[in-house]
Protein backbone atom coordinates (compact mmCIF):
# COMPACT_ATOMS: atom_id res chain seq x y z
CA UNK A 1 0.00 0.00 0.00
CA UNK A 2 1.33 3.28 -1.06
CA UNK A 3 1.02 5.30 2.26
CA UNK A 4 2.39 8.46 1.36
CA UNK A 5 -0.29 8.34 -1.12
CA UNK A 6 -3.09 7.40 1.97
CA UNK A 7 -1.69 10.03 3.64
CA UNK A 8 -2.69 12.83 0.98
CA UNK A 9 -5.73 11.23 0.07
CA UNK A 10 -7.07 11.52 4.17
CA UNK A 11 -5.98 15.14 4.17
CA UNK A 12 -8.27 15.96 1.29
CA UNK A 13 -11.17 13.88 3.08
CA UNK A 14 -11.16 15.87 5.54
CA UNK A 15 -10.78 19.31 4.17
CA UNK A 16 -13.58 19.03 1.76
CA UNK A 17 -17.17 19.92 2.55
CA UNK A 18 -19.89 21.24 0.65
CA UNK A 19 -21.33 25.21 1.60
CA UNK A 20 -24.06 27.20 0.83
CA UNK A 21 -22.89 30.27 -1.03
CA UNK A 22 -25.03 33.45 -0.69
CA UNK A 23 -26.26 34.58 -4.31
CA UNK A 24 -28.05 37.81 -3.09
CA UNK A 25 -25.09 39.34 -1.22
CA UNK A 26 -25.55 42.76 -1.89
CA UNK A 27 -22.20 45.06 -3.76
CA UNK A 28 -20.89 47.88 -1.02
CA UNK A 29 -22.33 51.13 -2.28
CA UNK A 30 -19.72 54.12 -2.59
CA UNK A 31 -20.71 55.44 0.52
CA UNK A 32 -20.28 52.58 3.24
CA UNK A 33 -16.87 50.55 4.00
CA UNK A 34 -17.11 46.90 2.53
CA UNK A 35 -18.06 44.89 5.40
CA UNK A 36 -17.95 41.02 5.09
CA UNK A 37 -21.45 38.85 5.08
CA UNK A 38 -21.74 36.23 7.78
CA UNK A 39 -24.23 33.95 6.90
CA UNK A 40 -24.68 30.48 8.66
CA UNK A 41 -21.57 31.26 11.23
CA UNK A 42 -19.61 31.36 7.73
CA UNK A 43 -17.59 34.38 6.17
CA UNK A 44 -17.68 35.64 2.74
CA UNK A 45 -16.78 38.98 0.58
CA UNK A 46 -19.66 41.08 -0.17
CA UNK A 47 -19.34 40.80 -4.37
CA UNK A 48 -19.52 37.92 -6.47
CA UNK A 49 -18.47 35.50 -3.53
CA UNK A 50 -20.03 32.35 -5.01
CA UNK A 51 -16.78 30.02 -5.66
CA UNK A 52 -17.19 26.49 -4.40
CA UNK A 53 -13.60 26.04 -3.32
CA UNK A 54 -13.99 22.57 -2.41
CA UNK A 55 -17.01 20.89 -2.54
CA UNK A 56 -16.49 20.12 -6.25
CA UNK A 57 -14.21 17.40 -5.23
CA UNK A 58 -17.13 15.49 -3.41
CA UNK A 59 -18.23 13.67 -6.99
CA UNK A 60 -14.46 12.85 -7.39
CA UNK A 61 -13.94 11.73 -3.74
CA UNK A 62 -15.01 8.12 -3.06
CA UNK A 63 -13.85 6.53 -6.37
CA UNK A 64 -10.20 8.32 -6.25
CA UNK A 65 -9.73 6.92 -2.67
CA UNK A 66 -10.65 3.59 -3.97
CA UNK A 67 -8.69 3.64 -6.37
CA UNK A 68 -5.90 5.11 -4.33
CA UNK A 69 -6.11 2.55 -1.32
CA UNK A 70 -6.14 -1.01 -4.01
CA UNK A 71 -2.84 0.90 -5.34
CA UNK A 72 -4.35 2.07 -8.83
CA UNK A 73 -1.97 3.83 -11.48
CA UNK A 74 -0.97 7.18 -10.00
CA UNK A 75 -2.18 8.31 -13.40
CA UNK A 76 -5.84 8.00 -12.13
CA UNK A 77 -5.04 9.62 -8.73
CA UNK A 78 -3.52 12.35 -9.41
CA UNK A 79 -6.44 14.60 -9.65
CA UNK A 80 -7.19 13.68 -6.27
CA UNK A 81 -3.55 14.83 -4.82
CA UNK A 82 -2.37 17.68 -6.97
CA UNK A 83 -4.48 20.17 -4.98
CA UNK A 84 -2.50 19.68 -1.42
CA UNK A 85 1.02 17.63 -3.28
CA UNK A 86 3.07 19.65 -6.17
CA UNK A 87 3.20 18.01 -9.57
CA UNK A 88 6.94 17.42 -11.02
CA UNK A 89 8.95 20.59 -11.18
CA UNK A 90 9.04 21.91 -14.63
CA UNK A 91 11.73 23.33 -16.59
CA UNK A 92 12.34 27.08 -15.83
CA UNK A 93 12.43 29.35 -18.38
CA UNK A 94 15.04 32.44 -17.81
CA UNK A 95 13.11 35.26 -16.10
CA UNK A 96 13.83 38.05 -18.41
CA UNK A 97 14.37 40.64 -15.26
CA UNK A 98 17.61 40.59 -12.39
CA UNK A 99 16.95 38.63 -9.58
CA UNK A 100 19.82 38.35 -6.99
CA UNK A 101 20.57 35.11 -5.92
CA UNK A 102 18.64 34.27 -2.74
CA UNK A 103 20.51 35.29 0.78
CA UNK A 104 20.35 34.81 4.65
CA UNK A 105 20.46 37.85 6.17
CA UNK A 106 20.90 38.43 10.12
CA UNK A 107 18.49 41.63 10.74
CA UNK A 108 19.56 44.29 13.19
CA UNK A 109 17.87 44.07 16.68
CA UNK A 110 15.81 47.16 15.96
CA UNK A 111 15.77 49.90 13.45
CA UNK A 112 14.40 53.58 13.61
CA UNK A 113 14.02 53.78 10.03
CA UNK A 114 11.90 51.62 8.39
CA UNK A 115 13.25 48.25 6.74
CA UNK A 116 11.48 45.67 4.86
CA UNK A 117 12.95 42.53 4.43
CA UNK A 118 11.44 39.15 2.15
CA UNK A 119 11.98 36.34 4.29
CA UNK A 120 9.63 34.44 1.54
CA UNK A 121 6.39 33.53 0.20
CA UNK A 122 4.01 36.12 2.34
CA UNK A 123 6.69 36.55 5.05
CA UNK A 124 8.11 39.73 5.56
CA UNK A 125 10.26 41.29 8.55
CA UNK A 126 9.29 44.93 9.06
CA UNK A 127 11.20 47.30 10.97
CA UNK A 128 9.88 50.57 11.64
CA UNK A 129 10.19 53.07 14.89
CA UNK A 130 12.03 50.19 16.32
CA UNK A 131 9.31 47.90 16.03
CA UNK A 132 9.72 44.53 14.50
CA UNK A 133 6.35 43.07 12.89
CA UNK A 134 6.35 39.85 11.25
CA UNK A 135 3.48 39.17 8.27
CA UNK A 136 2.25 35.39 7.91
CA UNK A 137 5.55 33.68 9.65
CA UNK A 138 6.25 30.19 7.35
CA UNK A 139 9.92 29.84 7.64
CA UNK A 140 9.73 25.81 6.16
CA UNK A 141 7.65 23.77 3.83
CA UNK A 142 3.80 23.75 4.10
CA UNK A 143 3.16 20.79 6.36
CA UNK A 144 -0.18 18.79 7.76
CA UNK A 145 1.61 17.99 10.92
CA UNK A 146 4.82 15.87 9.57
CA UNK A 147 3.41 15.43 6.57
CA UNK A 148 5.06 17.93 3.62
CA UNK A 149 2.32 18.77 1.47
CA UNK A 150 4.50 21.35 -0.11
CA UNK A 151 8.04 21.78 -0.51
CA UNK A 152 9.54 25.41 -0.05
CA UNK A 153 12.24 25.98 -3.00
CA UNK A 154 13.86 29.81 -2.14
CA UNK A 155 15.55 29.21 1.50
CA UNK A 156 13.96 31.31 3.95
CA UNK A 157 15.83 35.05 3.69
CA UNK A 158 15.75 34.88 7.89
CA UNK A 159 16.40 31.58 9.26
CA UNK A 160 13.63 31.81 12.47
CA UNK A 161 16.33 31.63 15.49
CA UNK A 162 17.99 34.71 13.59
CA UNK A 163 14.55 36.96 14.00
CA UNK A 164 15.31 39.91 16.43
CA UNK A 165 12.51 40.48 19.23
CA UNK A 166 9.42 40.64 18.03
CA UNK A 167 6.54 43.00 18.99
CA UNK A 168 3.67 41.65 16.41
CA UNK A 169 2.24 39.16 13.75
CA UNK A 170 0.02 40.50 11.64
CA UNK A 171 -1.90 36.90 9.71
CA UNK A 172 -3.74 37.64 6.18
CA UNK A 173 -5.44 34.21 6.65
CA UNK A 174 -5.40 30.69 8.19
CA UNK A 175 -4.21 28.61 5.11
CA UNK A 176 -1.58 26.36 5.83
CA UNK A 177 0.98 28.52 3.15
CA UNK A 178 0.41 31.73 5.92
CA UNK A 179 -0.11 29.75 8.97
CA UNK A 180 2.57 27.80 9.70
CA UNK A 181 2.16 26.18 13.24
CA UNK A 182 5.62 25.59 14.59
CA UNK A 183 7.21 28.85 13.15
CA UNK A 184 4.01 30.35 15.37
CA UNK A 185 4.64 28.04 18.51
CA UNK A 186 8.56 28.70 18.51
CA UNK A 187 8.14 32.77 18.52
CA UNK A 188 5.15 32.64 20.99
CA UNK A 189 7.95 30.45 23.01
CA UNK A 190 10.53 32.83 22.25
CA UNK A 191 8.67 35.94 22.39
CA UNK A 192 5.66 35.34 25.00
CA UNK A 193 4.79 39.12 25.02
CA UNK A 194 4.62 39.19 21.31
CA UNK A 195 1.28 41.05 19.77
CA UNK A 196 -0.63 39.01 17.22
CA UNK A 197 -3.35 40.24 15.27
CA UNK A 198 -5.73 38.07 13.24
CA UNK A 199 -8.75 38.07 11.36
CA UNK A 200 -12.14 37.58 13.45
CA UNK A 201 -13.19 33.93 14.58
CA UNK A 202 -9.21 32.99 14.53
CA UNK A 203 -8.31 33.43 18.21
CA UNK A 204 -8.40 30.18 19.58
CA UNK A 205 -6.46 28.63 16.74
CA UNK A 206 -3.78 30.80 17.23
CA UNK A 207 -3.95 30.60 21.26
CA UNK A 208 -3.49 26.70 20.27
CA UNK A 209 -0.30 27.48 18.69
CA UNK A 210 0.74 28.98 22.43
CA UNK A 211 -0.17 32.53 21.49
CA UNK A 212 -1.09 34.47 24.58
CA UNK A 213 -1.47 38.43 23.09
CA UNK A 214 -4.08 37.10 20.37
CA UNK A 215 -6.42 40.06 18.99
CA UNK A 216 -8.81 38.98 16.34
CA UNK A 217 -10.38 41.76 14.36
CA UNK A 218 -12.79 42.23 11.55
CA UNK A 219 -12.34 44.35 8.82
CA UNK A 220 -11.89 48.87 9.63
CA UNK A 221 -11.24 48.00 13.08
CA UNK A 222 -7.19 49.17 14.12
CA UNK A 223 -5.70 48.50 17.35
CA UNK A 224 -2.64 50.97 18.48
CA UNK A 225 0.82 49.46 20.28
CA UNK A 226 3.07 51.41 22.26
CA UNK A 227 6.86 51.41 22.55
CA UNK A 228 9.04 53.81 23.82
CA UNK A 229 7.36 56.69 23.18
CA UNK A 230 6.23 55.46 19.78
CA UNK A 231 2.91 53.99 18.37
CA UNK A 232 2.59 50.96 16.05
CA UNK A 233 -1.28 51.09 14.54
CA UNK A 234 -2.51 47.98 12.49
CA UNK A 235 -5.84 47.82 10.87
CA UNK A 236 -7.07 45.28 9.68
CA UNK A 237 -8.85 45.83 6.22
CA UNK A 238 -10.80 43.80 3.24
CA UNK A 239 -9.41 40.94 1.03
CA UNK A 240 -11.23 38.59 -1.14
CA UNK A 241 -10.15 35.22 -0.11
CA UNK A 242 -11.79 32.45 2.00
CA UNK A 243 -10.35 30.40 4.84
CA UNK A 244 -9.63 27.10 5.99
CA UNK A 245 -7.27 25.70 8.33
CA UNK A 246 -7.80 21.60 8.51
CA UNK A 247 -10.22 20.85 9.85
CA UNK A 248 -13.46 20.69 7.56
CA UNK A 249 -16.42 21.91 10.31
CA UNK A 250 -14.11 25.23 9.93
CA UNK A 251 -14.45 26.09 6.66
CA UNK A 252 -15.27 30.05 6.81
CA UNK A 253 -15.90 29.83 9.99
CA UNK A 254 -12.93 32.73 9.99
CA UNK A 255 -12.51 36.05 8.47
CA UNK A 256 -9.64 36.59 6.29
CA UNK A 257 -7.98 40.20 5.84
CA UNK A 258 -5.17 42.57 4.16
CA UNK A 259 -3.52 44.94 6.67
CA UNK A 260 -2.27 48.87 7.52
CA UNK A 261 1.11 48.76 9.32
CA UNK A 262 1.08 52.53 10.14
CA UNK A 263 4.38 53.98 12.25
CA UNK A 264 5.61 57.24 10.50
CA UNK A 265 5.66 54.65 8.00
CA UNK A 266 2.74 53.58 5.92
CA UNK A 267 3.06 50.36 4.77
CA UNK A 268 -0.11 48.28 3.39
CA UNK A 269 0.03 43.76 3.32
CA UNK A 270 -2.38 42.80 1.00
CA UNK A 271 -2.37 38.89 2.34
CA UNK A 272 -3.92 36.84 -0.59
CA UNK A 273 -6.93 38.32 -2.53
CA UNK A 274 -8.81 38.42 -5.92
CA UNK A 275 -9.20 41.77 -7.46
CA UNK A 276 -12.42 43.50 -6.30
CA UNK A 277 -13.43 47.12 -5.08
CA UNK A 278 -11.81 46.83 -1.81
CA UNK A 279 -8.42 48.48 -3.44
CA UNK A 280 -10.12 51.94 -4.48
CA UNK A 281 -11.54 52.08 -1.32
CA UNK A 282 -8.85 50.63 0.89
CA UNK A 283 -6.51 53.84 -1.44
CA UNK A 284 -9.30 56.33 -0.40
CA UNK A 285 -9.62 55.87 3.41
CA UNK A 286 -5.62 55.92 3.24
CA UNK A 287 -4.24 58.32 0.58
CA UNK A 288 -0.54 58.54 1.73
CA UNK A 289 0.60 54.62 1.37
CA UNK A 290 4.60 54.23 1.11
CA UNK A 291 4.47 50.89 0.56
CA UNK A 292 2.11 48.00 -0.78
CA UNK A 293 3.27 44.31 -0.44
CA UNK A 294 1.22 42.79 -3.02
CA UNK A 295 0.71 39.05 -4.33
CA UNK A 296 1.68 38.28 -8.01
CA UNK A 297 1.07 34.71 -8.09
CA UNK A 298 -0.10 32.29 -9.61
CA UNK A 299 0.07 33.77 -12.69
CA UNK A 300 -0.84 30.99 -15.63
CA UNK A 301 -0.28 32.92 -18.79
CA UNK A 302 2.30 35.78 -20.56
CA UNK A 303 -1.13 36.86 -22.48
CA UNK A 304 -2.27 40.20 -21.75
CA UNK A 305 -5.95 38.84 -22.64
CA UNK A 306 -5.75 36.01 -20.83
CA UNK A 307 -8.48 34.98 -18.01
CA UNK A 308 -7.09 34.62 -14.69
CA UNK A 309 -7.68 31.39 -13.70
CA UNK A 310 -7.66 31.91 -9.69
CA UNK A 311 -9.33 35.47 -10.15
CA UNK A 312 -12.18 34.40 -7.32
CA UNK A 313 -9.54 34.50 -4.67
CA UNK A 314 -5.83 35.64 -6.15
CA UNK A 315 -4.66 38.52 -8.35
CA UNK A 316 -2.11 37.58 -10.87
CA UNK A 317 0.55 39.94 -11.85
CA UNK A 318 -1.53 42.03 -14.00
CA UNK A 319 -4.46 42.63 -11.50
CA UNK A 320 -1.77 43.20 -8.85
CA UNK A 321 -0.79 46.20 -10.79
CA UNK A 322 -3.96 47.75 -11.67
CA UNK A 323 -4.69 47.50 -8.31
CA UNK A 324 -1.45 49.20 -6.64
CA UNK A 325 -2.74 51.99 -9.34
CA UNK A 326 -5.77 51.98 -7.10
CA UNK A 327 -4.35 52.00 -3.94
CA UNK A 328 -2.01 55.40 -4.87
CA UNK A 329 1.09 53.75 -3.34
CA UNK A 330 4.28 54.60 -3.75
CA UNK A 331 6.34 51.57 -3.85
CA UNK A 332 5.45 48.21 -5.06
CA UNK A 333 7.29 45.03 -3.37
CA UNK A 334 5.73 41.77 -5.28
CA UNK A 335 5.34 38.79 -2.80
CA UNK A 336 3.45 35.23 -3.19
CA UNK A 337 5.75 34.12 -6.01
CA UNK A 338 9.20 31.63 -6.40
CA UNK A 339 9.22 30.31 -3.28
CA UNK A 340 6.62 27.41 -3.37
CA UNK A 341 7.97 25.89 -7.21
CA UNK A 342 4.37 24.78 -8.82
CA UNK A 343 5.51 25.56 -12.47
CA UNK A 344 5.86 28.35 -14.29
CA UNK A 345 2.75 29.72 -12.48
CA UNK A 346 4.71 30.69 -9.55
CA UNK A 347 8.13 31.21 -10.74
CA UNK A 348 8.36 33.05 -14.48
CA UNK A 349 5.61 33.92 -15.51
CA UNK A 350 4.53 35.96 -12.18
CA UNK A 351 7.67 38.25 -12.55
CA UNK A 352 7.58 38.99 -16.23
CA UNK A 353 4.30 39.90 -16.30
CA UNK A 354 4.86 42.06 -13.08
CA UNK A 355 8.02 43.83 -15.48
CA UNK A 356 5.77 44.16 -18.89
CA UNK A 357 2.40 45.51 -17.05
CA UNK A 358 4.88 47.81 -15.12
CA UNK A 359 5.98 49.00 -18.29
CA UNK A 360 2.80 49.00 -20.15
CA UNK A 361 1.17 51.14 -17.50
CA UNK A 362 4.47 53.23 -17.34
CA UNK A 363 2.32 56.99 -18.06
CA UNK A 364 0.21 55.85 -14.57
CA UNK A 365 3.42 54.71 -12.56
CA UNK A 366 5.66 58.14 -12.54
CA UNK A 367 7.08 58.40 -9.85
CA UNK A 368 6.42 55.30 -8.36
CA UNK A 369 9.13 52.84 -7.59
CA UNK A 370 8.83 48.99 -8.06
CA UNK A 371 11.45 46.69 -6.36
CA UNK A 372 12.06 43.16 -7.21
CA UNK A 373 11.57 41.39 -4.35
CA UNK A 374 14.56 39.11 -3.40
CA UNK A 375 14.66 37.20 -0.22
CA UNK A 376 16.97 38.56 2.46
CA UNK A 377 17.19 41.80 0.92
CA UNK A 378 16.45 44.88 3.04
CA UNK A 379 15.09 47.28 1.69
CA UNK A 380 15.72 50.66 3.58
CA UNK A 381 12.72 53.40 3.15
CA UNK A 382 11.98 56.41 2.13
CA UNK A 383 13.27 54.74 -1.40
CA UNK A 384 14.68 57.76 -3.35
Amino acid sequence: MNWKLLANSLIIAACVQTANYPTDAPLATKTSLITPIVRDGCYYYPENDTHDHLGGALKYLPKKILKALIGMPKKAIEPLTSYFYPPAPQKRIPLNVTVPQPRQTIPAAQSAEPVITWIGHASFLIQVNGFNVLTDPVFGDVKVGPITVTKRECPEGIKIEDLPAIDAIVISHNHLDHTDPAALSYIANKYPNVSVFVPKDDKALFESFGCKNVYDQTWWQDHTLQKNGETLKLTCLPAKHWSLHINPFRYRKSLWASWMIESGTTIYFAGDTGYANHFKQIGEQFPAIDVALMPIGPTDSMDLDAINKHAYDHIDAKEAVDAFIELGARCFIPMHWGTFFRGPSTYQYPLNKLDLCWKLQSGKLKNKELLIADCGTQYTLPIN
